[in-house]
Parts: C-alpha cells; structure tokens; sequence
C-alpha cells in the first residue's frame, strides 16, 4: 500500500486523507524519501492490523515538522510515542536536517516502547532519536533527555496521558528546562480532547488554560477544528503552541 491511496482505505484514522479526497499528499510526507514514505506506509499497515491505531493528526504533524526544519531545532522531547507514528515522522524530518542524538522520546509503556523501537530499527533512526520508559514527570528522565541532546530541549511535545493534572505536572515540570524561546506543542487540547481524560476533570484543555493563567509572560494559541470544510486548522482534536519567552 502506498500513501497516495489511503484516501481510499476505509479506517477512520484516514480521515484527513479522506477529507482531500486523495487529491494530494501532505508536505510532512512530501518532504520524506521514497523509502521513508515505503516504511510509513507498511507501518500504518501493520498497525491498522494490530488495531493500534490512535496517532498525532496530519495537521498537528505537519506543524510540528515545520516548525522543526523552518527553525532548525535539533534538541526535540516528546512525551507520549504510543506506537511510534509521530517518532517516525519527527525522526525522518531531523534526519532530513542531518541531525543525530536530537529526538528523547519517553513514554510509560514499556510494551508500546518495544513495538516502537522495533520501528525505529526498520527506519534505521537510531542515531538520531533515543526511546526511554518512564513516567514523563519523572526528574531522571529529565536528566538523560539533556545528557542525550547534549543541551536543553529546543522543542517539547506533549501528547502522554491527556489527564489534566498530569499535564499541569509536565508543563510545570518541563518548562524550566526548556531552552529561551523554545516551543511547546500539545495535542488534544480542544473541547472534544478533554474527553480523553478518564478522570473527566477537564484535560488537557484544562491544564493549559489555568497554567497559562498563572504565566502572563507566556505566548500561548490554540488552534481547534469544527470538522467542516471552512476550518483552516483541521483536526477537531486541537493543538496548542507555547512560546517560553527569549530572554
């Protein structure tokens, strides 16, 4: 199976190229090689067989590429890599830059590590990201992200356990460590993604906005979708951006 026809697979999680009635591909797949884009395609396969679907959205991807390669930043965690899509994905676009040691990707699941791993194996990344478990509020893990990038985070992904007070933890925990000026991205972070807390207590949403709230020096926008064709951002799912101040 390639990319160019999985508008026409029916899974939900095609959704985006449904949308665009396969009349293109999206520029975060543009920008890979052939055999990235080889490797991509026989993922989704294997997982769609699994029924491990649940990855980063195309938008959200396509950002977080973009903001990586258009500023060149090679000191990138991420928090939460499931079954290794949006690894891959971050990991072909550092590769692309000729960056090594420049993507720490934790994740509490040793089984979901595993299964990724053997991805990034097959992709031939592993001089360029490094997989660790734990729990993504964990101090150590902290440390070996920075002894393994070699400085603080340029960029810092969230997209983990969706809890809210989770996610007040991580962004409390982490943005100090953060380089000035770096990005945070966070997944889920609209009205539909608050349902993705089990503890139903306002997720990920919630936590961004009362964290914001406490940090007026902070530049924060959110972006969300209403699932019809005017959205100019289209995952309904949300994505928020977080700039720590350059200074």
């Amino acid at each position: 199976m390639s990319l160019n026809v999985l508008h026409k697979q029916k899974h939900n999680r095609y959704w985006w190229h449904h949308r665009t009635q396969g009349k293109y591909l999206p520029q975060v797949y543009m920008a890979m090689s052939q055999q990235e884009q080889q490797i991509l395609s026989q993922w989704f396969q294997e997982t769609e067989r699994k029924k491990f679907a649940g990855e980063m959205s195309i938008p959200m991807a396509s950002v977080v590429t973009a903001l990586i390669s258009g500023s060149n930043i090679t000191r990138v965690v991420q928090l939460g890599h499931w079954t290794g899509y949006s690894t891959l994905v971050i990991g072909f676009c550092l590769r692309g830059m000729q960056a090594t040691q420049s993507l720490f990707s934790i994740d509490i699941n040793q089984g979901s590590t595993d299964y990724t791993q053997k991805w990034i194996q097959i992709a031939e990344l592993q001089n360029t990201v490094r997989l660790h478990v734990s729990d993504s509020i964990s101090p150590q893990a902290i440390a070996k992200a920075k002894e393994y990038l070699g400085g603080d985070p340029g960029m810092l992904v969230i997209d983990s356990s969706h809890q809210y007070r989770h996610t007040l933890l991580e962004l409390d925990l982490w943005y100090d460590e953060l380089q000035p000026g770096a990005i945070i991205a966070m997944h889920d972070s609209s009205d539909y993604g608050t349902t993705y807390d089990s503890t139903a207590s306002g997720g990920v949403q919630r936590a961004v906005q009362e964290w914001s709230a406490s940090h007026p020096d902070v530049s924060t926008i959110s972006l969300t979708s209403n699932n019809t064709e005017q959205d100019a951002y289209m995952d309904g799912c949300g994505l928020t951006l977080i700039q720590k101040p350059n200074r």
